[in-house]
């Protein structure tokens, strides 16, 4: 971890920020979870200003995003710790391993599972070959299905990307991480902020949007 706020365009977000993104799947999310979650969960927050309060990145917030969705399924934070220690044992140099493609994918190599039989949540880490680098993990389907709405990029395919819904996307290069009309630099926010005395067709016609696009953002803002 480092005291340094990041440069801008990496994407940052305060917890209540973290919150208010990852309320459109955990709607009872609170700022104090999300803090608890990453002192018990998690290792602490990437970055830290210079009053000491934290600033998550966007692998943060993915991170917190695949613990809440171990949390959804009913996998304990002492579970979910484990289960990053030990993709921090098979890639120590990742400083978030949730946020790489690496942990969504299942591989041909034949695992053995951690942990007893009946768990549906099969992180498998025996292989047929002794060598560390030739191994997978498999993940339990309802958490390797969150990797379709990342986008990876890089050798060591990180997230750069996450689709929140088919007409919104964080970005962490644009408008600082806030999501954003997908497709465009147009926050959610100036959207909604229209939308209370406006038009779909009026937004549509100011932004150079189409009407579906419009009506995209306020479904998604509807239920968030």
């Amino acid at each position: 971890m480092t005291t340094e706020v990041p440069v801008l365009g990496e994407g940052i977000y305060t917890f209540s920020e973290a919150r208010a993104i990852l309320a459109h799947r955990h709607s009872h999310l609170s700022e104090r979870q999300l803090r608890y979650w990453m002192d018990t969960g998690l290792t602490p927050p990437s970055y830290r200003d210079d009053r000491g309060d934290a600033v998550l990145s966007f692998l943060d917030l993915i991170s917190l995003e695949v613990v809440g969705r171990f949390r959804s399924i009913g996998t304990s934070l002492q579970r979910v710790r484990v289960i990053e220690e030990t993709l921090r044992e098979f890639a120590p140099d990742l400083e978030r391993p949730f946020a790489y493609r690496l942990f969504y994918r299942d591989g041909a190599t034949i695992w053995a599972k951690r942990s007893n039989e009946d768990d549906p949540l099969v992180i498998e880490l025996l292989g047929r070959r002794s060598d560390r680098r030739h191994k997978q993990l498999a993940w339990q389907d309802a958490i390797a299905t969150f990797a379709e709405e990342i986008r990876f990029e890089g050798p060591d395919e990180r997230a750069a990307g996450w689709e929140l819904s088919p007409w919104v996307e964080i970005d962490p290069t644009v408008q600082f991480g806030t999501p954003i009309v997908r497709g465009t630099r147009i926050p959610v926010r100036t959207i909604e902020a229209n939308l209370a005395a406006h038009s779909t067709h009026e937004i549509a016609d100011w932004y150079g949007l189409s009407e579906q696009q419009v009506e995209g953002v306020r479904d998604y803002i509807a239920v968030h």
